[in-house]
């Protein structure tokens, strides 16, 4: 058997788990699988983008009724992440790519709402 290689530190401890049911559907584990790579990123290699990309989709699930606990601590995200990456019951690749868009055009609506905000208020 091979060695099983450790995580990072900053994705060690103890890990909570979402709340099931209603409160994690399709879209929200397809984003998941879309971020993955940031969350495995160390948080001092994350370029502004992804880690305003991983911000967004935390505030997607507290607003989708997940707990803080869950939906703010990386090692949780990347828990839960790994094994829907291993399962990947109807999560397609073209489906985690649509996720991965979808999440990149709110980033991109959110940076013009505050550039017009910014125009507004001189």
């Amino acid at each position: 058997m091979g060695r099983v290689k450790p995580l990072p530190r900053h994705l060690q401890g103890k890990t909570a788990l979402p709340l099931l049911g209603g409160c994690f559907p399709k879209g929200h584990r397809l984003a998941l699988l879309a971020v993955m790579p940031i969350i495995e990123a160390r948080p001092g290699e994350r370029h502004e983008g992804e880690a305003a990309k991983l911000a967004l989709f935390q505030q997607l699930l507290l607003d989708g009724g997940q707990p803080p606990a869950f939906a703010l601590h990386e090692p949780s995200l990347h828990r839960f992440g790994a094994a829907l990456r291993s399962s990947r019951r109807g999560l397609t690749d073209a489906g985690v790519d649509k996720a991965n868009e979808l999440l990149d055009q709110h980033l991109f609506s959110r940076a013009l709402d505050a550039i017009v905000a910014t125009k507004q208020t001189d």
